[in-house]
């Protein structure tokens, strides 16, 4: 699979929410892993837009498709808790450690009603984002 294409210059990455819950205890969530499948797969359904975030049964978002997800709720940038099925990125934990974000789950409602997302990771770093 190639990478997905970089955001439009000037432009916030545009996220969409995938359409299949992510099982939280599948071990390939929590690993850096070249087995890729549910997130290449995620990817397929979205073609439209630069990254896809994943949800766990609990309708918790957990990550996108390539990177930790952070949301801004009443002005507290918040990232979901590895149990709810991410992968606990070395930049994510920087960031909780340095408490500018704190770890806790986060609801597909309260995504589609945040203030401001973002998606992060050590090679690309912070990049805000939007969901469409």
């Amino acid at each position: 699979m190639t990478e997905p294409a970089p955001p439009p210059p000037g432009g916030p990455v545009r996220l969409a929410l995938d359409d299949i819950a992510v099982d939280p205890g599948d071990p390939f969530l929590h690993h850096k892993t070249t087995n890729r499948h549910v997130y290449e797969q995620a990817r397929a359904r979205h073609p439209e837009v630069d990254d896809v975030v994943l949800w766990n049964p609990d309708k918790h978002v957990t990550e996108t498709s390539i990177a930790n997800l952070a949301v801004r709720i009443d002005g507290v940038w918040s990232t979901p808790p590895a149990a709810d099925g991410c992968l606990p990125g070395t930049l994510r934990a920087e960031l909780i450690e340095s408490r500018a974000l704190i770890e806790r789950s986060i609801t597909i409602g309260e995504l589609e009603t945040a203030g401001e997302i973002a998606r992060f990771n050590s090679l690309r770093g912070w990049e805000p984002a939007v969901l469409v």
